[in-house]
């Protein structure tokens, strides 16, 4: 029964926003404010060097906005367009690389308008270090963006990464950890590690 009520709740949330939803597309606007330019993670197929008017790609935005600039904006706008319900944070880099910038502007929204749903997509490597701090701020959804399951392709998709030495830790304590086909953990010891050259490498930089 619990159960139930719980899944109609989260099905009565997807279906006010106009990112899950198709219906609610039509009624509802979002935004998205660019405060997080850090990442931890290189894409091979991200290219940052430059901006294109005529492009739109991973990680590039044509504007860096402060939390307090984000913020003012995010409320002008929502004062102009009532449809304005939902605010997101994705990038150019990923939100929980950008910690204090990601939750000062969550923030600054939250306390003057609390009825915009705050929202943000992450490739998910620092969420277990902010979860905490995620709920506290009643973030309605996190997007998990999941480009493998399996070390080996990671390695063709990503070429470097960057993780907290804490989630190294639990990822190296985990019953059965990710690893290489050759059995190596497929993670560092340290804070940054290459994933084409140093996948499973224990020592760290």
């Amino acid at each position: 029964m619990q159960q139930a009520a719980s899944m109609k709740r989260m099905r009565e949330r997807i279906a006010k926003h106009p990112c899950y939803s198709e219906d609610a597309h039509h009624h509802y606007a979002r935004m998205h404010v660019a405060v997080a330019p850090a990442c931890n993670i290189q894409c091979n197929y991200c290219n940052r060097k430059y901006d294109c008017a005529n492009e739109s790609r991973p990680g590039v935005v044509s504007e860096l906005l402060t939390p307090e600039e984000a913020a003012h904006k995010a409320l002008v706008i929502a004062g102009k367009i009532p449809q304005m319900t939902v605010l997101g944070i994705a990038g150019p880099g990923d939100p929980l690389a950008n910690p204090e910038k990601t939750f000062r502007t969550f923030e600054l929204v939250a306390d003057k308008a609390p009825d915009i749903k705050l929202c943000l997509s992450t490739n998910g490597l620092m969420l277990p270090d902010h979860v905490e701090k995620i709920k506290a701020l009643n973030v309605d959804h996190v997007t998990i963006t999941i480009n493998m399951v399996d070390p080996e392709i990671g390695t063709k998709i990503y070429s470097l990464g960057a993780l907290p030495p804490q989630t190294l830790q639990r990822t190296a304590s985990r019953p059965n950890p990710p690893r290489t086909s050759d059995g190596r953990l497929a993670s560092t010891q340290g804070s940054r590690y290459s994933l084409q050259s140093q996948l499973g490498d224990d020592s760290g930089d």
